[in-house]
């Protein structure tokens, strides 16, 4: 913020940042203020947007800009009295600062407010107001969304934003359309219009109609999750017909339910049209309370991961857009409760001790079972006899006792058996182990060599492969080795 307030004062000498209001995708909003000549504070807000784009970007977001300072004096568009667009040549970043009438985010006073169908009816006509002027200059906003409405002193709802004063990411160029906001034609490719204004509008209004959750949505309370919100924007984008909202009476639900049809020669076909419907609801119609909750988990975006526009040959369907699946936005998630979390944390330690006990029984499983296989594969070999002797020093051996009789063999040589690294007399040589070495088969044979561990003597605990020709079972005769406990 103290590059902000530094900005500030070289710009508009005079001027001071109050706050930071909010940090949104797009911009950040700050709150200004200044004396007038008499000592008194006069209050302002400060927009700054942060845009990581070409010149030529930077020439069409200043247009808009311009375009909306036009405006200025609509008691429905945000009054832009000043503005500056200068770029960054280290970070090559390009920065609007843009100085307005004092305004509320749109998500504050909903928060602070209870609304009311009146309320909704009012933000609609407001805007629709706001569009007709828009569109009557033949300029498309191409950026109607929650967070580019605001409310003024004088309780006005007031557009602010356009469609080249979006917030780019590194590689983005061009228009980047919302897909919270976009309508069924715009992602097939087609140029954004005065119905698509009207359709970003109509989700806006039904949204606040419907428990602050988009058409197709699980129904209020269920939590929403991301698979949810896919399949509710693919069932927008293949043109399903939309439900009407679950709190509004039936001339505003029928109202909203059509500037969302996802077919836009259905839509209202200008915002007077959408408007002149506003005025035609019964004055009983407007008190019922809207619930907008706390945990809300779609109505403001928190974060906007925004696409580039489909080519205008592009038909496939949004649930065949690979696409889709990166641009789902990250604010749409469910947000827990704390009893939620609470549960979710109990279930997760009970989940990880029951998989902690899993892993136990199968490592001991699978040590019995690799000793299993190999009693089962030579119990009956009579070409390898065990013996009953107990070679000197095998009272200290400690993995002797923990195994099969059936398992364990000697080194049955003269001299030494070679401990191979693979089964294979050419590979590295690990050890030299000693006449009547007890070593345990752990694996089946490989041609001649068997995978074995020593079990006592200095190699204890070594591992390789051993010709099997020169192992001899516990109890039977040996052949070459000399047993200690028989005189010669």
């Amino acid at each position: 913020m103290d590059t902000v307030r530094k900005e500030l004062k070289q710009i508009w000498p005079g001027w001071e940042v109050e706050s930071k209001i909010r940090e949104l995708p797009d911009y950040a909003l700050y709150s200004i203020s200044r004396k007038d000549q008499f000592g008194s504070r006069v209050f302002s807000t400060l927009i700054v947007y942060i845009m990581r784009c070409s010149r030529s970007e930077a020439e069409l977001a200043a247009d808009a800009i311009a375009q909306m300072s036009r405006f200025k004096g609509n008691s429905n568009i945000v009054s832009f009295d000043d503005y500056t667009v200068t770029e960054d040549r280290k970070s090559g970043l390009w920065k609007a600062m843009i100085r307005t009438e004092k305004l509320f985010l749109l998500d504050d006073y909903i928060k602070t407010n209870d609304l009311s169908s009146g309320d909704v009816v009012h933000l609609g006509k407001d805007i629709c107001q706001a569009l007709e002027t828009f569109h009557k200059f033949n300029v498309v906003h191409g950026n109607v969304r929650a967070d580019n409405i605001f409310i003024s002193e004088m309780g006005s709802f007031k557009l602010g934003g356009m469609k080249n004063l979006r917030g780019k990411t590194d590689g983005e160029t061009g228009s980047t359309p919302d897909l919270n906001y976009m309508a069924p034609e715009v992602f097939r490719g087609e140029q954004e219009s005065n119905l698509s204004d009207i359709y970003a509008l109509g989700l806006i209004l039904y949204r606040l109609l419907n428990y602050g959750r988009s058409p197709f949505m699980p129904e209020y309370p269920k939590p929403v999750f991301d698979p949810d919100i896919r399949r509710g924007i693919s069932a927008r984008m293949e043109a399903a017909e939309v439900p009407l909202p679950k709190t509004a009476c039936s001339p505003l639900g029928k109202i909203v339910q059509k500037a969302c049809s996802p077919a836009a020669e259905e839509r209202y076909q200008s915002a007077a049209a959408f408007r002149d419907d506003f005025e035609a609801i019964g004055k009983e119609e407007l008190n019922i309370k809207i619930v907008l909750p706390e945990d809300n988990p779609e109505f403001r975006p928190d974060v906007i991961n925004i696409i580039q526009r489909p080519e205008a040959s592009q038909t496939q369907k949004i649930t065949s857009d690979p696409k889709l699946a990166d641009t789902i936005p990250a604010y749409s998630r469910h947000k827990e409760t704390e009893t939620e979390k609470k549960d979710k944390t109990a279930g997760f330690l009970s989940l990880k001790k029951l998989i902690v006990c899993a892993l136990i029984a199968v490592v001991a499983l699978s040590w019995w079972r690799i000793y299993g296989i190999v009693q089962n594969k030579w119990k009956d070999k009579g070409n390898l006899p065990t013996t009953d002797m107990t070679a000197e020093g095998t009272e200290e051996a400690t993995l002797a006792d923990t195994v099969s009789d059936d398992t364990i063999y000697f080194a049955d040589v003269h001299e030494s058996l070679t401990l191979w690294e693979e089964p294979s007399n050419d590979s590295k040589s690990i050890a030299m182990l000693k006449p009547l070495t007890q070593v345990a088969l752990i694996d089946n044979p490989i041609d001649r060599y068997v995978y074995i561990e020593v079990l006592d003597g200095e190699f204890a605990g070594y591992t390789g492969y051993v010709n099997i020709e020169y192992l001899t079972k516990k109890g039977d005769p040996l052949r070459m080795a000399v047993d200690p406990e028989k005189p010669e």
